[in-house]
């Protein structure tokens, strides 16, 4: 897991501009070290290509596959992230579920950091690829109506509000995504269905508080 833990400790520095035919010339290790740099400075689509050609040196490199996975959730690719996960889930089978557990984690975690500093579309990508990933999260569809309500867009987070509270991972255990809903409601025009879902977020705190 050491090349994961590297890929989500991202700090802004420099970072080096290589084509992709020299990263491809490269040794493992210098490939290695251009992952590195290209992650701290937030650069995926240097990164995943970087993988992809040391992933071309040895295919069975689990930490490798595992690496392009994430960088791919980064990148809001869907299909390639699934296409990762299952390479290292055929490599090593209960340690390529642990990985997809792990990085789906740490994902959640660097989307709501991208949230809260206001990157709206970096942090949809995420929520975007990590939903097709695990379509039935209610988790996930709850920050996502919270970040869609940021982004104003109120059709959206009240669709995917309407899933968190459908498949409910604790997230409304004190009606938060009620509450969520209401809000969106509030801000399409939509009063009485706001007060409504209001109203059931404050029956299910009294439930909780006792």
């Amino acid at each position: 897991m050491k090349l994961l833990s590297i890929l989500f400790a991202i700090a802004l520095i420099g970072c080096s501009d290589h084509s992709e035919e020299e990263q491809d010339a490269r040794t493992p290790e210098e490939l290695r070290t251009a992952i590195e740099v290209a992650m701290k400075s937030e650069d995926f689509p240097t990164a995943e290509k970087a993988l992809t050609a040391l992933i071309g040196h040895d295919p069975d490199d689990f930490d490798s596959v595992g690496g392009r996975a994430a960088v791919r959730v980064f990148l809001g690719d869907a299909a390639g992230a699934q296409e990762d996960f299952e390479a290292a889930i055929k490599i090593d089978a209960e340690k390529g579920e642990k990985m997809k557990l792990f990085i789906a984690e740490q994902s959640i975690w660097r989307a709501r950091e991208f949230d809260m500093k206001k990157r709206y579309p970096e942090a949809l990508k995420i929520y975007d690829v990590l939903l097709a990933l695990y379509p039935e999260s209610g988790m996930i569809y709850h920050d996502r109506g919270g970040l869609k309500t940021s982004m104003g867009n109120y059709d959206g987070a009240i669709a995917d509000l309407t899933k968190a509270i459908e498949f409910d991972e604790g997230n409304n255990s004190a009606g938060d995504s009620l509450t969520l809903r209401a809000r969106a409601k509030r801000a399409s025009g939509d009063e009485a269905g706001a007060k409504a879902d209001d109203a059931k977020s404050a029956e299910i705190r009294k439930t909780f508080r006792k």
